[in-house]
């Protein structure tokens, strides 16, 4: 379990991981039961964290360019170009200030984009 959750979080995060949810290190992810799959599921869909503090501009980043905001949908982020298509976040032409605007519209997009292409898999 331990080589899978290193492709799933920081590796500084494994062992906490694997403590918390009282996964074996070195059992294979197919030998994983079912309580231990729903345990792990649950932690890492509901660890907190604690806000300490912000490194400062110096080292916020943005990004820029992205799909043109005109080729999408915004009642569903869906690609007016490519159907079944949704875009969220980073890979949208959508600048914002940092200090959390940024995150904000990412998880703002990416929500919408998830729950409309769960609707439109369902039709």
């Amino acid at each position: 379990m331990q080589s899978v959750l290193r492709g799933l979080m920081p590796e500084k995060l494994v062992d906490v991981c694997l403590a918390e949810t009282g996964l074996v290190a070195d059992r294979l992810a197919g030998e994983v039961r079912a309580d231990e799959r729903k345990r792990l599921r649950f932690w890492l869909k509901n660890i907190p964290f604690q806000v300490t503090g912000y490194r400062g501009f110096k080292e916020a980043i943005i990004t820029c360019g992205g799909v043109s905001l005109k080729e999408i949908d915004p009642r569903t982020m869906a690609s007016k170009c490519c159907p079944g298509l949704y875009l969220a976040g980073e890979l949208l032409d959508l600048q914002a200030d940092t200090g959390g605007y940024n995150l904000q519209a990412a998880f703002s997009t990416g929500w919408l984009a998830g729950r409309s292409a769960a609707k439109y898999c369902n039709e």
